[in-house]
C-alpha cells in the first residue's frame, strides 16, 4: 500500500494535537528521511502498528525508539516496512477475478480490431500478487489461441522492499491457495525454502509486470499522460483518512480512460461525487465503468 504527501496538506485529515509528544517526535524523523506522513493513515492503525514495532525491539518507551532512528537511519525504512500492511494472495477474491475473465478483458479485447497497447495497474501492488494474477488472466486467453493487443502491466507501491520481493516473484505456498493446480505447474517452479515451499513464477510473466516506487497520495499519475484500461486499487484505501481516500479516488477517476475499469476493494466504495462519472458492473465486486 501507498501512504505519503509532504507539505502542509495532511495537516487538516485528523486531530492529531493529543498525540504522545514521543509518537510525534517518530513522525517527524519518518517525514524528513522518507517524505511520508502517518497522519495520512487511520489515527488507530497508524498507532498500532508503531507500537507493535516498539515491542518487538523492546523499547521502553517512544524516546527509547527516537533514539534507535537517531543513530540508525534505516530503521525509518523498516519501521515503514513494519507499518504498511502487505496481505495478499493470487486469485483473491475468486469471484472478482472471474468477473475480470468472463466479461472486462472479452471487452477490452475487440476481435477483429487493430488496438493501440491497453494499459493496466496494480495501485498499492504490495508483493505483486495481485499484478502477477492480471499477467495470468492474460497468460490464460493467450493460452486458449486468442490473439491479444499488446497489454502494459504496472504495478506500483510505496515500499521498496516490497518492490524488490515482487521483482524476485518467489512466494510462499499460502500466496497461492486460490491459484488452481493447473495455473501453479504451468506457471511456477517448486523448491523447498527455509520456512517451507517457494514458487518462483516463470520468467515471461515475471517479465511482463512493471513495478514502480509511486506515492498515491501527491495526486500525480504513475507514468506522466498514461490513461489506464483497468485499474486494481483493492484494500489499499480503507487504510487512510478520509481527506487522504479522496484524494486518490480523484487520482483513480482521472486515470483511467473512457470506457476503462476500476476495481475496488470489498470494503471500500466509490464516493458519492464520482458516481456519476461510473456505471456499476457489479456492485459486490466493486467493480466499475468510466462513463
Amino acid at each position: 500500500m501507498a501512504t505519503s504527501v509532504k507539505g502542509n496538506e495532511t495537516r487538516e485529515e485528523a486531530n492529531w494535537e493529543d498525540l504522545d509528544p514521543g509518537l510525534q517526535a517518530v513522525f517527524g524523523l519518518v517525514f524528513e528521511r522518507e517524505g511520508i506522513d502517518f497522519r495520512s493513515y487511520r489515527r488507530k492503525t497508524i498507532e498500532r502498528r508503531v507500537v507493535s514495532r516498539l515491542q518487538k525491539l523492546r523499547c521502553q518507551s517512544c524516546e527509547d525508539y527516537v533514539a534507535i532512528l537517531a543513530r540508525d537511519v534505516a530503521e525509518s525504512r523498516r519501521l515503514l516496512e513494519h507499518v504498511t500492511i502487505k496481505v495478499s494472495r493470487f486469485f483473491r477474491d475468486a469471484p472478482v477475478y472471474e468477473r475480470l475473465r468472463t466479461e472486462v478483458l472479452p471487452e477490452l479485447f475487440r476481435p477483429g480490431e487493430a488496438q493501440a497497447a491497453l494499459h493496466f495497474w496494480s495501485a498499492g501492488c504490495g508483493l505483486g500478487e495481485e499484478a502477477y494474477s492480471l499477467a495470468l488472466l492474460l497468460a490464460e486467453v493467450a493460452r486458449r489461441g486468442r490473439s491479444l493487443p499488446k497489454v502494459a502491466i504496472l504495478a506500483t507501491d510505496l515500499d521498496e522492499a516490497a518492490l524488490a520481493g515482487a521483482r524476485r516473484g518467489r512466494y510462499p505456498e499460502a500466496a497461492l491457495a486460490e491459484a488452481s493446480s493447473q495455473t501453479i505447474a504451468g506457471y511456477f517452479s517448486r523448491s523447498e525454502g527455509r520456512l517451507g515451499p517457494q514458487y518462483e513464477i516463470h520468467d515471461p510473466i515475471r517479465r511482463s509486470v512493471t513495478f514502480l516506487r509511486h506515492d498515491l497520495l501527491t495526486g500525480t499519475a504513475p507514468i506522466e499522460g498514461t490513461k489506464f484500461d483497468l485499474i486494481l486499487c483493492r484494500n489499499v484505501l480503507i487504510y487512510f483518512e478520509r481527506p487522504a481516500q479522496d484524494r486518490v479516488f480523484h487520482l483513480l477517476a482521472a486515470s483511467v480512460t473512457a470506457g476503462g475499469y476500476l476495481c475496488l476493494g470489498e470494503a471500500e466504495h466509490l464516493p458519492t461525487h464520482l458516481a456519476p462519472d461510473f456505471e456499476v458492473i457489479d456492485r459486490q465486486a466493486r467493480l466499475y465503468r468510466k462513463l
